[in-house]
């Protein structure tokens, strides 16, 4: 029976049971508070009027995927002096979490060891320039015999060598080198007279089986740009995970603030019952027994509060330590929250599954795994054939008393010389080549069961949670029936009391009956929520819902 406020009540009795009526009520409608907040968000509907009247159910309307819902009202300030407050909305949290969250910056490195092996593999077409000076001065001696009598004991030469080289590896396997030279020669050979000899020519050297055309020569980098695809997804689905778990916490710090205020308002219904009956017992229509029930009810109550503080103080604490990445300067700052997270429901799990098999980016590296391995393998097959390369060169030769009119003469190739050729090794054994085609083999297979083996666990954990969003509405209108029939039973068996039909016994047991089904509510409502968040992770869409763009690092 709902107290009316316009009423009057008279005697000492009538207005002990309209107090706690009225505080019952109260307690009541504050449970009913955080069904109001949902509702209104996800929903639209408007907070309940009457305990009696359950409001708008997770299960009567399904929000479409991508409504935003809207802010609830502001949480009450916190009353506590001693330490700072800081009011998060989720927003606010999934940006903090994104810039320091430690996990998530570790993560982070592996797609850059990535692209530093990418990087490496594409060095391999880069072209190297080479060039070298010497100089030599030789006294070599004369065969005794050769002598001129009272001529020369021993040759003097001096020799000056320039040399420049372009070089290099094309995706076709073909190898070129251009070279040039100048030689100078000085000595008794040469009448002891400058002789400048010059060259300029290219070699090219082009294997036909073994290390043939762009699908070896470029295995090594399309390996490691497929790891670094790969590892983008797997950061992918790291921040949707670290996503998930900041508005899972938000919940659960929601659900922890609103689960201390119903036992603390549950503390102040006991107290309440507790002063009452002292005021009965003063005037002689109820026993000291009553007020010892009470007073252990009050005692009860009070445990509760003292866990309900310390678990609302952990749920801080956790969204602390995924929003910071140093969580010692916000140990004593209380977050209070500020809204709901905006994820709609959109549990459908035959829908859920195919986005899950197109979105999930876990899938996605896993796929890209399997490119991996087939290149290896195609590799590791070309590993096993002989070598053929066919090579060819061509230079040309100047000869002056100075390098320029020796290079002159070099331009002008009247004088050359070229080649061509082609070269077979067969190696013998290969028990290396085959023993990496084996492996190749095998890892080829291990990655198409670890894709089979990541479809099937996708399956599996989007239609479990997308059963558990639906489960979760189902149980979210059952508990709020319990809670409706808890207050309603509670304030009959009030009324039985105020008119000496009932004990205090049956009324405490009562009241804990109405505070745990208001915890209930609030927890029926928390697990919904997270549900959602969590089938939203699990289908791989949670940050094109909350339109998070990902940017690999």
């Amino acid at each position: 029976m709902r107290p009316v406020p316009g009423d009057r009540p008279k005697g000492r009795a009538q207005v002990a049971g309209y107090r706690i009526r009225n505080r019952l009520y109260k307690a009541a409608m504050s449970g009913a508070s955080f069904t109001a907040l949902i509702a209104a968000s996800l929903f639209g509907a408007a907070p309940p009027v009457d305990p009696g009247t359950p409001p708008a159910g997770p299960g009567a309307a399904i929000a479409s995927p991508g409504t935003a819902p809207a802010a609830p009202s502001t949480p009450p300030a916190a009353t506590d002096d001693s330490s700072a407050v800081m009011s998060v909305s989720p927003k606010d949290c999934i940006a903090r979490a994104l810039e320091e969250n430690l996990e998530l910056q570790v993560d982070r490195i592996a797609p850059q060891l990535e692209r530093a092996d990418w990087m490496a593999a594409r060095g391999r077409f880069e072209p190297s320039l080479g060039m070298s000076a010497e100089w030599e001065d030789a006294t070599s001696p004369i065969f005794p015999a050769d002598r001129i009598p009272g001529g020369r004991r021993s040759d003097e030469n001096e020799y000056t060598r320039y040399e420049g080289s372009l070089g290099g590896l094309l995706p076709t396997g073909l190898s070129y080198d251009i070279a040039s030279a100048a030689n100078n020669h000085e000595g008794v050979a040469a009448n002891f007279q400058s002789r400048w000899s010059s060259d300029l020519g290219i070699t090219l050297t082009q294997p036909l089986l073994r290390d043939a055309g762009p699908g070896v020569q470029m295995a090594e980098i399309r390996i490691a740009r497929k790891g670094a695809e790969a590892a983008d997804a797997q950061l992918q689905y790291q921040v949707s995970r670290t996503v998930a778990d900041v508005l899972n916490a938000y919940v659960e710090l929601i659900f922890r603030r609103d689960n201390q205020t119903a036992r603390q308002e549950a503390l102040d219904l006991a107290t309440q019952l507790l002063k009452d009956n002292e005021t009965r017992v003063n005037i002689g229509v109820m026993s000291p027994l009553d007020v010892s029930q009470a007073r252990t009810e009050v005692a009860t109550q009070t445990q509760n509060v003292i866990e309900a503080d310390r678990a609302l103080r952990e749920a801080q604490n956790d969204l602390k330590r995924l929003m910071f990445r140093d969580v010692g300067p916000y140990l004593q700052t209380r977050m209070v929250p500020t809204e709901l997270p905006p994820v709609p429901s959109f549990a459908d799990p035959v829908l859920n599954v195919v986005h899950a098999l197109e979105y999930r980016t876990d899938l996605v590296d896993k796929r890209l795994r399997l490119e991996q391995a087939g290149i290896h393998l195609r590799k590791a097959k070309n590993a096993l054939l002989p070598y053929l390369n066919a090579f060819g060169g061509y230079r040309l030769l100047g000869l002056q008393d100075s390098i320029d009119e020796s290079y002159e003469t070099t331009v002008d190739a009247y004088d050359r010389d070229w080649s061509v050729g082609v070269e077979v090794t067969i190696p013998l054994g290969m028990s290396k080549e085959r023993g990496e085609k084996k492996r190749a083999l095998l890892e080829q297979e291990k990655a198409v069961l670890a894709v089979k083996q990541m479809e099937q666990n996708i399956i599996v954990e989007v239609d479990n949670a997308a059963q558990a969003v639906l489960a979760n509405e189902k149980k979210v209108d059952a508990a709020r029936e319990a809670r409706q029939y808890a207050y309603e039973s509670l304030m009959a068996e009030q009324e039985k009391l105020n008119a000496g039909a009932s004990t205090t016994f049956v009324v405490a047991q009562l009241q804990r009956d109405l505070a745990f089904a208001r915890s209930n509510e609030l927890r029926a409502y928390a697990d919904w929520q997270k549900s959602v968040v969590e089938l939203a992770h699990q289908e791989g869409t949670l940050l094109m819902r909350l339109d998070i763009a990902f940017k690999a690092p």
